[in-house]
């Protein structure tokens, strides 16, 4: 099976110039574990959409106010998502609104979806940036009664800021065709 995984660069904001500051120790091992713990945690959270449907044209008008409060504190706020050979951003209105509209058409196409966690690997990066490499076996049951089994592999960044771990990118890939 052949998947594509490009290269990642991982860029996080600086609050000050790379000349003026110093070098943050690494991450002890027991800070490292700490940090792998609440990635998982949170990577295995999945939010409750169903308590109040996200209305894609209000994001368009009133961009991340109109999120459910469980989903606000999900992802950054430039978080994107690489998915069927497309890039959704959240950088802007209607970015976020684009990226709502497939995601619900998606959602809308499946009747049901499972997920085998077959391997993850969580790499700690520093004490505020880490990445997230799982290897899925994913069963979607289709409303028009088509049923698809695939492996996929899940890259996701996070960042930590002043409210948290949150995605700051996800990149899905599976094999060609699928």
């Amino acid at each position: 099976m052949r998947f594509s995984i490009p290269i990642l660069v991982l860029a996080l904001p600086s609050a000050a110039p790379v000349s003026a500051q110093a070098t943050p120790p690494a991450p002890t091992p027991a800070e490292r574990t700490v940090i792998a713990d609440t990635i998982e945690r949170l990577s295995r959270q999945r939010p409750d959409s169903a308590a109040r449907p996200v209305d894609c044209d209000e994001l368009a008008r009133s961009g991340r106010s109109a999120l459910p409060a469980g989903l606000k504190r999900r992802s950054a706020p430039d978080f994107s998502i690489v998915s069927e050979g497309q890039i959704f951003g959240s950088s802007s209105n209607e970015e976020l609104a684009t990226m709502c509209r497939w995601n619900r058409s998606v959602r809308e196409a499946r009747q049901s979806t499972q997920d085998e966690i077959l391997d993850q690997q969580i790499h700690v990066i520093s004490r505020d940036a880490a990445f997230e490499v799982l290897s899925i076996k994913e069963t979607i049951h289709w409303k028009d009664g088509r049923t698809t089994v695939r492996p996929m592999v899940i890259t996701r960044i996070w960042s930590r800021g002043p409210d948290g771990w949150m995605r700051a990118h996800v990149h899905e890939s599976w094999p060609a065709g699928e």
